[in-house]
């Protein structure tokens, strides 16, 4: 069953685009290669924003998570007006350096650890992206971009409420390659099992497979005040916990 009059919009609106193209920098984008994945919401909804922006230049990758520049193929040759590479969470320093090589500035765009590549930022890459487009972020782009930096915690902290947050969360999983059906039918059953499980000291034992991991962590989080739920995972093959590390000590 498809969720009923949905609260927020995720179609970036005229008069939104219509203030993007007026604040943007004309010759900065035209100048611009822009390498952006479509594996989560927060590269969605970057690829939405220069779509809407008519960036002349920019490559969608088809690259699932762990996306690296080394397997994205860039031509050997880019068009003679680019005179820089915007790298969004698609990261390799050797590809890197011989874009550098090439003569061209190369900025990357990220917020995350990779093993041995620390890149990690306060903000998320949406909100530099829009950052440095000038780009108007909407309440739509701000839920988008702090889901992905600060999951529920952020977004209940920004006065989103449940069923909005349950918005940005299919936004998010759609966007890595389930259907809505699929996000909304595991929410459902999640909200059946939740009442099933035991809880000591606060904390909700899952002791038997479940539909979807983490929108069953997704439904106990929306539970709490904090957005923080505690719960531990005992099946055949491990034993994890998530919530909060003191719960842990």
């Amino acid at each position: 069953k498809r969720t009923a009059n949905p609260m927020l919009d995720f179609k970036i609106p005229a008069e939104q685009i219509a203030e993007g193209r007026t604040r943007v920098n004309s010759k900065f984008l035209a100048e611009t290669l822009f390498v952006v994945p479509k594996n989560d919401g927060e590269a969605v909804r970057a690829v939405e924003i220069l779509e809407a922006l008519e960036a002349p230049h920019l490559r969608v990758s088809q690259q699932a998570w762990g996306a690296t520049l080394d397997r994205e193929g860039l031509p050997a040759k880019l068009p003679s007006e680019v005179k820089r590479v915007v790298v969004f969470e698609i990261p390799s320093v050797h590809v890197e350096a011989a874009l550098r090589e090439q003569g061209l500035e190369v900025v990357i765009i990220d917020h995350h650890f990779y093993k041995d590549l620390d890149r990690s930022r306060a903000d998320s890459s949406l909100e530099q992206l829009a950052t440095m487009l000038n780009w108007p972020m909407s309440k739509v782009d701000l839920a988008i971009a702090v889901n992905d930096r600060s999951y529920i915690p952020g977004m209940i902290a920004m006065g989103l409420i449940k069923q909005e947050i349950r918005e940005v969360r299919v936004y998010d999983t759609v966007a890595q390659g389930r259907t809505r059906e699929w996000v909304e039918d595991r929410i459902r059953l999640s909200q059946e099992e939740i009442p099933t499980f035991k809880v000591e000291a606060g904390v909700t034992i899952i002791d038997r497979p479940v539909a979807d991991e983490g929108i069953l962590k997704q439904e106990l989080a929306l539970k709490t005040s904090t957005g923080i739920a505690h719960s531990l995972i005992i099946n055949s093959s491990r034993v994890s916990f998530s919530g909060d590390p003191q719960v842990v000590k």
